[in-house]
């Protein structure tokens, strides 16, 4: 894999629908490259160019020779990287609080032994989360009716006052380690 791509890192996004306002039409060349996860969100690739961060495009893949797979297993390895030295949770009423470097947290959705090892103590049932926006990574127990409300309202203070690079009103709940819309009551 070409050095360039090889410090991709994973980075989530929202899935624009079909309906959507979004005028932009890129070609697949200029397109980024996007792994779909089945749930209104996306796996996007990121390289950190000091001052800016930059989508992994299709036209890079073609270039490099290097399956959209390589990338992505790459880019999350590079996540975990960047999870052990940030990484941290805090407690936050019945609910806690992924704290990272303020682009990320939402992204550590794709990191599979962060949530089977590392969080697994701090329930009892399934994991219940909210990602209202890139930066925004909080999670429950979805046996608490108090998370589940906490994790609600959290998305609701970000709806009313929009957060950078939103993402999802949805919950989500974690089920044989893929993320499912939790449904509201």
């Amino acid at each position: 894999m070409d050095n360039w791509l090889s410090r991709a890192c994973a980075y989530l996004k929202v899935k624009l629908h079909e309906d959507s306002d979004a005028d932009l039409s890129l070609s697949h060349d200029d397109s980024p490259v996007l792994r779909d996860l089945g749930n209104g969100l996306l796996v996007s690739y990121l390289v950190d160019e000091n001052n800016k961060f930059v989508y992994v495009q299709n036209r890079h893949l073609l270039a490099t020779r290097t399956e959209e797979s390589e990338l992505h297993k790459s880019a999350i390895d590079n996540l975990y990287t960047l999870a052990e030295k940030h990484l941290r949770i805090q407690p936050y009423g019945p609910v806690f609080a992924v704290l990272m470097d303020g682009n990320f947290e939402a992204s550590v959705l794709l990191l599979d032994t962060v949530w089977d090892v590392s969080f697994a103590k701090h329930i009892r049932e399934e994991f219940v989360v909210a990602v209202p926006a890139r930066d925004v990574l909080a999670f429950g127990d979805s046996s608490s009716p108090e998370a589940i409300a906490e994790l609600s309202a959290i998305i609701r203070r970000l709806e009313t006052n929009p957060a950078d690079h939103f993402l999802s009103k949805a919950l989500y709940r974690r089920h044989n380690r893929a993320w499912l819309p939790y449904p509201v009551q």
